[in-house]
């Protein structure tokens, strides 16, 4: 699943711009999705690279770890926005979510105006507003009629 703009936002103590109520714990977006029936989603890669080791599986059972598991052995793939991951913001437990990082080089490459092939001209739909005008977004062009 995609999320809009990738918005997920992890379990914890939230206070309304309007202050009735007070601050409450809200569950992290991982649940409300699992509760859906969804298995997958996608995040920014930065969540996964700065997150936080949980559990392992080790022969195919797992085993509770200390947060700092990713510093310590990095080979094993923590933190690997190429990797999935299981994700739980609550700290109580086993992920209930698989996760997929967007590798933001790759990104680039698919929807930069600047780089990757819709910065290539070959690629009109990017530059060309019907077949009439030439879309610029930066920068003159003597052929660029206003739009």
């Amino acid at each position: 699943m995609w999320l809009p703009e990738c918005a997920y936002r992890p379990q914890g103590w939230w206070t309304p711009g309007i202050t009735w109520g007070g601050p409450r714990n809200r569950i992290g977006v991982e649940h409300l999705v699992a509760d859906e029936g969804i298995t997958h989603f996608f995040l920014e890669h930065h969540l996964v690279e700065s997150s936080r080791s949980e559990w392992v599986n080790n022969g195919g059972s797992w085993h509770k770890v200390d947060w700092n598991e990713a510093e310590k052995y990095p080979a094993r793939g923590w933190r690997n926005v190429h990797e999935s991951q299981g994700l739980n913001s609550d700290g109580g437990g086993m992920a209930r979510v698989t996760v997929l990082a967007r590798d933001p080089q790759i990104c680039e490459s698919v929807w930069s105006g600047a780089v990757g092939y819709p910065a290539d001209g070959a690629y009109m739909e990017f530059h060309k507003n019907g077949a009439l005008t030439v879309a610029c977004a930066i920068g003159k062009s003597p052929v660029k009629a206003p739009i």
